[in-house]
């Protein structure tokens, strides 16, 4: 506070103050009322104290504001103004509160600027899981099964196995006291689990639910974005490495160009894009199922269904190339988003990536939806070659 402020007459230092809160400025009128109250000819007006108190409630700052009230109250209850003491203690835990929901919203804001790294992230895993040990032979999960936790091996070893008879058995092991994450993209995708796995030596397993990871993601911010990173990292990066266009990208720049995808939700029957439409960008199906529908005589005809790891309109991500199709979702589905705009630096500096989309946009309709490896299945149950969803 200036100088010329603390010389100002008392009543000029309270009519500038009014001023101030009427224009709703009201830490530089909490500034004004502050002076004020130390004048001799205020230390027994409570109306100024008291709009001192409301100026500080109002900028926010409850600490100093709760204790202009406990001086008002404690006067109110010298005087045996019961009621008034009453009120004033009533505003003081609203206070109270505001300062609670203060402090918790500043540490939430600060939990949230601060990124969990990866190893972390399983420690935090660790923390709120459930630890289950297993004998030989016994079974982890089997195929079919809902993908509604992950689990995080901690000692032994363990085998993974396919329905598919050419898919070899695979053994995972739990090395130098560090977890080994399972069951991730059948987790992100929410597709069955299409593997079993089988304990073939005592194991010790930490499963963490599903109920579990949403909590910890409403409670801590920089949780939820670790556990978006981890999607980008183990399920989009290996889905974008398997589609041909994209396979030619080295490992950091297709984790780079999966940053760049934004979430979108649908409801079952919503359309994602009519036919004839410039849809903007590109589709990365992470979950639900979508149908692929091509006009036919004025009907819509399915071609296909479209599943986790499918992408729906390359041809989005160049200017001039309208759908052919439409798309709407089947089940409840979320997408992950590409634009033109966010592929454009990866564009600019791979120009082989247009050449691919364009030979991709002039193929027929039929074969606009990619899955891996460039290869068109449109059998009812499929999952992205060489890739376990579990």
């Amino acid at each position: 506070m200036t100088e010329q402020m603390e010389t100002l007459a008392l009543p000029v230092l309270l009519r500038q103050a009014r001023k101030l809160a009427f224009r709703e400025e009201f830490k530089e009128a909490a500034g004004l009322y502050a002076i004020a109250i130390e004048h001799q000819d205020m230390v027994e007006v409570f109306d100024v104290r008291m709009r001192y108190a409301v100026c500080l409630e109002e900028s926010v700052d409850y600490q100093e504001a709760m204790q202009q009230f406990e001086l008002i109250h404690d006067a109110y209850t010298e005087q045996g103004e019961t009621s008034a003491a009453e009120g004033i203690r009533a505003t003081i835990q609203s206070l109270q509160m505001k300062l609670f929901e203060a402090e918790k919203a500043a540490k939430k804001k600060k939990l949230a600027e601060t990124p969990i790294r990866h190893d972390d992230l399983l420690r935090m895993f660790s923390e709120v899981g459930k630890n289950i040990k297993f004998m030989p032979d016994e079974y982890i999960c089997e195929v079919g099964e809902l993908s509604n936790k992950i689990w995080l091996l901690k000692e032994g070893v363990l085998t993974i196995i396919s329905e598919e008879k050419e898919v070899a058995p695979e053994e995972v092991y739990a090395l130098n006291h560090e977890y080994v994450l399972l069951g991730e993209r059948g987790y992100f995708t929410r597709q069955r689990r299409d593997v079993s796995v089988r304990a073939k030596t005592y194991s010790q397993v930490i499963e963490v639910s599903e109920s579990m990871i949403q909590q910890m993601s409403e409670e801590n911010p920089a949780f939820a974005v670790a556990v978006e990173r981890l999607m980008r990292t183990t399920w989009v990066e290996p889905a974008l490495a398997r589609q041909d266009v994209f396979s030619r990208m080295n490992e950091m720049d297709r984790v780079r160009l999966a940053m760049s995808f934004k979430r979108k939700d649908l409801v079952p029957g919503e359309v994602l894009f009519e036919a004839g439409s410039d849809v903007d960008g590109t589709y990365l199906l992470q979950s639900g199922c979508l149908f692929f529908l091509c006009d036919d005589d004025g009907k819509d005809g399915q071609m296909s269904s479209v599943f986790p790891g499918d992408m729906v309109h390359l041809s989005g991500l160049i200017d001039g190339f309208s759908s052919r199709y439409k798309v709407m979702a089947a089940t409840p589905v979320r997408l992950l988003h590409l634009s033109r705009k966010r592929f454009e630096s990866f564009a600019e500096q791979r120009p082989w990536l247009l050449q691919a989309i364009m030979q991709h946009a002039r193929q027929p309709a039929r074969l606009q939806v990619t899955a891996s490896n460039d290869s068109y299945l449109w059998r009812k149950e499929r999952h992205l070659e060489g890739t376990m969803s579990f």
